[in-house]
């Protein structure tokens, strides 16, 4: 809990995410959806500031009415993830539990409801690359023991821009590394020098992502958490 706090000291009025900062698991997306800037919404570092040291905890139950529920909805992805990583601790029917044991962010601070909405943000590429230097590259996020880059493009590590590599400390599994589930669901699995820390670099868990590759990217990190 301490590295959370200096990462909260350190990225003032900054989008820091949600869920257990205490997880083993974390989950990075593209961008967080919202009217408001992210600086000063639930998330925020103010929002952080005034909730420690209890974490957020929402066991959201269902409403026909709320797009979370609509199967596309990220959400719904990150929750059976979650049910596949934690079988035993899966979500009742109509509920969802994933916060409790996984932290979720967002690569870019610039909200926005579309990708191309996000990349056509004044200044998006300048603000993306001032987040992943000021707020990934801290050492809070070395703690986790898995964490899912669910951003695509968002960041890169082929031919010389190696960005997961320096910015996490991890190669990209050479001999089994890359998990091909089908068209556009891959996922390509990273570890540290001594194999406890693992990163998995796959396209935005939403709209078209298959169940398979949900079920196999949980087997891979629930088998890792095992060792």
């Amino acid at each position: 809990m301490n590295l959370f706090r200096n990462l909260l000291q350190s990225n003032p009025d900054q989008y820091i995410g949600y869920g257990n900062p205490t997880a083993d698991v974390c989950f990075v997306g593209k961008e967080a959806t919202g009217m408001m800037p992210l600086q000063c919404g639930l998330g925020s570092t103010n929002y952080w500031l005034t909730s420690l040291p209890i974490f957020f905890d929402r066991n959201k139950e269902d409403n026909p009415g709320d797009p979370i529920w609509k199967e596309g909805h990220t959400w719904n992805k990150y929750q059976k993830l979650h049910d596949a990583i934690f079988p035993e601790l899966a979500a009742k029917p109509g509920t969802m539990n994933f916060e409790q044991r996984v932290f979720i962010t967002e690569m870019s601070a610039t909200p926005a409801m579309t990708t191309a909405e996000g990349k056509s943000a004044a200044g998006f590429e300048e603000q993306l690359a001032m987040r992943k230097r000021s707020f990934f590259s801290h050492p809070y996020f070395k703690e986790f023991k898995v964490i899912v880059l669910a951003c695509s493009d968002y960041i890169v590590n082929f031919g010389d821009r190696r960005e997961i590599d320096s910015l996490f400390d991890v190669t990209f599994d050479t001999d089994d590394g890359a998990h091909e589930i089908g068209p556009q669901n891959s996922f390509w699995v990273h570890h540290n020098a001594t194999g406890d820390r693992m990163v998995i670099h796959t396209r935005q868990l939403s709209g078209a992502v298959s169940d398979k590759l949900l079920e196999e990217m949980g087997r891979v990190i629930r088998e890792h958490l095992q060792k």
